[in-house]
């Protein structure tokens, strides 16, 4: 007997499955007859899709209580849920550790993509439900505004957080709220975003974020756990907190904006900045941060003031302007340069490291380098600066030099007058010494046109033939003192009581 029927459904023959024939026979003997619906396997989002095969009537037969039946084409590449204004306000679903997981969106539409086994939807008035163990590869905001808020919830299962590849905002939006979220992928605004909070970022990602909706609107973004990471932002930042920051590849993690107000790291920050923004009061605002592990930033305009624990001699910072401060509990390395510092201070060591000062002033007043103070060793540091620097206090000095004014070639002590770039000062320098070291000065030199007061002493005057010592023009007070001399000079005749300190010298030029 020929049984005819009618094929229907969401899937389209021949593209989702094979062709089927309009009618099936049922053999002579038997009772029922078999429509095998075979589907294609693509790499389309496209969700689950139904056959519908619907009984026509026919005076060959009669029909009975059912006359049509829908099979269900599972997709594998995961499936499709639209939400925002006019869909759904929210999407539930649940993960395969059993956290909870929703979604809100407000003042914008978008697509969700979730792959896992057994995916269905259930859409409400004003909610959507994905049944089954999800997972998020895609979040697409189409159609956005300046109000757009993107939300995220999650609870239960092994952490309370939930995973999200990738997010794109076409557009800008308001915020971002996934302080549960773990993003494992980039994430994209091509509009202004005025906050951005995530869980932990890991993996090579970028966040990128475009120009802001007006001059006064700036982005905050709040981080947990960070790792090889670049954010990119033609908005100002004001402010970027993160607990920990890693970079273990080798590529390396970028901060580009126009301006950043406040950086905080709890722990390790091993990235590089570039800013551009030099009409601002600072370019780079506050630092503070548990470890700067290195990195190198490129900062047009000034700086307000660095705060860390240490830094390693990977780092290397240049500011066009002029910078607040730096203040150092434990040791330093690296490179610093600006137009001027106003106050360095390290409770630890200063070893292997560069300071530059470009300011040129001989106005007394103006400081390249207001002061510095290193409470250890100041070991293999150049500091050099074209105008005057204040004071400079440090424990233990050696192969290291301080110059004021002194020519970028020179790099022994001064012996000419030609040395000398600039009549600049140093206002004052003591050397503190430590009651359980021997030697406080080695190898070092201390060179300025003008040099106010200098007290220093037991110094490695066995210097195997190698002048050190100090250079200058001018002075008023030049004090020595070790086991066995006491000196102190204020005038010219008075310097004759250093002859006899070996290679240790104070040159007047």
């Amino acid at each position: 007997m020929t049984v005819n029927f009618n094929v229907s459904g969401t899937a389209q023959t021949s593209i989702d499955y094979n062709t089927l024939a309009e009618s099936v026979v049922i053999p002579v003997g038997q009772s029922s007859a078999v429509i095998t619906v075979t589907p294609f396997d693509d790499d389309e989002i496209e969700g689950q899709e139904t056959v519908v095969l619907s009984l026509l009537a026919s005076l060959d037969y009669q029909f009975g209580e059912t006359t049509s039946d829908t099979a269900t084409i599972a997709d594998d590449e995961g499936i499709l849920v639209s939400f925002g204004d006019g869909i759904a306000k929210s999407v539930s679903f649940t993960e395969s550790d059993n956290t909870s997981g929703t979604i809100s969106l407000i003042s914008a539409t978008g697509t969700i993509i979730f792959v896992g086994e057994g995916l269905t939807i259930e859409q409400g008035k004003s909610s959507v439900v994905v049944s089954g163990y999800a997972t998020i590869t895609d979040i697409d905001i189409t159609s956005s505004s300046t109000s757009a808020s993107l939300g995220f919830k999650a609870t239960g299962g092994d952490d309370g957080l939930i995973s999200v590849e990738n997010i794109t905002i076409n557009g800008s939006a308001k915020d971002i709220k996934g302080k549960q979220v773990n993003l494992t992928g980039d994430l994209t605004v091509t509009g202004g975003l005025t906050k951005l909070e995530l869980n932990n970022v890991a993996d090579q990602h970028l966040i990128s974020v475009g120009p802001p909706d007006s001059e006064t609107n700036s982005l905050t973004i709040n981080l947990n756990q960070v790792a090889n990471l670049s954010i990119d932002s033609e908005s100002a930042i004001k402010s970027l907190t993160a607990v920990n920051w890693q970079d273990n590849d080798a590529t390396q993690d970028m901060i580009t904006a126009t301006r950043l107000d406040k950086l905080t790291v709890s722990e390790n920050f091993p990235g590089s900045i570039v800013l551009t923004d030099s009409s601002a009061k600072f370019t780079l605002g506050t630092v503070k941060a548990g470890a700067i592990t290195g990195g190198t930033w490129d900062i047009t305009g000034h700086g307000s003031k660095i705060t860390a624990n240490s830094i390693s001699g990977n780092w290397s910072a240049t500011y066009s302007g002029d910078l607040a401060g730096l203040s150092v509990t434990q040791d330093i390395s690296g490179s610093l340069t600006a137009r001027s510092v106003k106050a360095v201070s390290v409770k630890g060591n200063y070893t292997n490291g560069n300071l530059t000062l470009t300011q040129l002033s001989t106005d007394p007043k103006a400081k390249a380098l207001g002061k510095i103070t290193v409470n250890g060793t100041m070991n293999n540091v150049d500091i050099r600066s074209q105008g005057n620097i204040g004071g400079v206090t440090v424990g233990l000095l050696f192969d290291s030099n301080i110059f004021a004014g002194i020519n970028d070639l020179i790099t022994a002590l001064p012996s000419s007058s030609k040395d000398f770039d600039t009549d600049v000062a140093i206002a004052k320098l003591m050397l503190k010494g430590s009651k359980t070291e021997n030697i406080w000065m080695q190898n070092s030199n201390i060179a300025a046109a003008n040099i106010n007061s200098v007290s220093f002493g037991f110094a490695e005057t066995d210097n195997s033939g190698y002048s050190f010592g100090i250079a200058t023009k001018q002075f008023k007070s030049i004090g020595y003192v070790d086991a066995t001399s006491k000196i102190k000079a204020g005038t010219l005749d008075d310097l004759a009581k250093f002859n006899n300190l070996d290679d240790l010298l104070i040159r007047i030029i």
